[in-house]
Parts: structure tokens; sequence; C-alpha cells
């Protein structure tokens, strides 16, 4: 799959594309993002993607275009999941003289009904320290009242192009 972006200037000039690739589940494979410059289609960066069985992304590693053909790692995302397939951990690092670093990382917890409960960011100081936390709370809903009567307004002409006129008491 491509994705081209061009710029309009009295005529349709190349700016950009992004190539997607897929593997043999569906599963994304490779993003090559493209520049145009000097008449050609040269490399910018791309993402390297892998999923596991369930079709769950557990890497993201961008690569720096540096040379024809040649790649420089830059950046990675591993995520962790629950027997569920829910996120419960994301790690942020960069490849920094030849050794990933870890940047920064989210834990994740889920509730008993897999609605997402809390998450604490944290960033890598030698070690991992709390940045931020974020806790959710749900409440179950215990009544509904109508606060119009269904029947009471009018929709015209249905269906519709470019005027819909809406009729209510």
């Amino acid at each position: 799959t491509v994705r081209l972006n061009q710029s309009w200037n009295g005529s349709w000039s190349d700016v950009s594309r992004s190539l997607y690739t897929y593997d043999v589940n569906n599963d994304l494979d490779t993003l090559l993002y493209q520049k145009w410059s000097f008449n050609a289609w040269n490399d910018d960066y791309r993402n390297l993607y892998d999923f596991d069985a369930h079709h769950n992304r557990t890497l993201i590693q961008e690569q720096l275009a540096v040379g024809i053909g040649v790649w420089e790692d830059r950046e990675k995302y591993e995520y962790l999941y629950d027997q569920f397939d829910n996120v419960t951990n994301l790690i942020n690092s960069e490849y920094n003289n030849g050794v990933w670093v870890p940047v920064y990382q989210y834990n994740i917890i889920n509730d008993e009904d897999q609605n997402r409960s809390s998450e604490v960011f944290q960033n890598w100081e030698n070690e991992w320290v709390n940045s931020d936390s974020t806790q959710y709370y749900y409440t179950n809903l215990t009544g509904v009242k109508d606060l119009f009567d269904k029947q009471a307004f009018r929709l015209s002409p249905n269906p519709t192009h470019d005027q819909l006129t809406i009729e209510f008491e």
C-alpha cells in the first residue's frame, strides 16, 4: 500500500510517500518513508514491526536512512500484553553508541472487567522514576430517562443530499 503526498503549485508535485508492507497474517511488517528530491525517491526512515500470535503489536523499531540501503537504529517501542490482549507495558528506548538505552515506560493495570484502571509513566534515570500517574474510575449506570419523545420530531427530506430540516416542539 502506498500513501502519496503531493503539493499544488499550478500542477501536482510529489513531496513524500509512505510504503506499507504486510506479512502473511496481514500484520504491518514495514513502513518505508521516502522524500522526493532530485527527481528520485530517497529513503528517509523506516519502521519495522513485530506482532504476536494474537496480532498484538509487540515492537516498532525506527531506523534512519544513512546511505543507500544503509539503516541506523534510532528508537524502538516494545509492548507487553496480558492474557486478555490488553497492553500492560510499553517501553521506549533509543539506540545510543551501539546499545539500546531505555527512555520511558508506561505500566498499565486493568480491572476485572478489562477496563483500564491505572497507568504509571516512568522516566529512566539509571532506574525507573515515577513521573506521572493516572487513575480511571467507572460507575454503573443505574437509570435512564428519555428527555424527549422520539416521535415528536421530524427529519425531512429523507434521504437528503444538501439540506436537512429538523422539526420538533
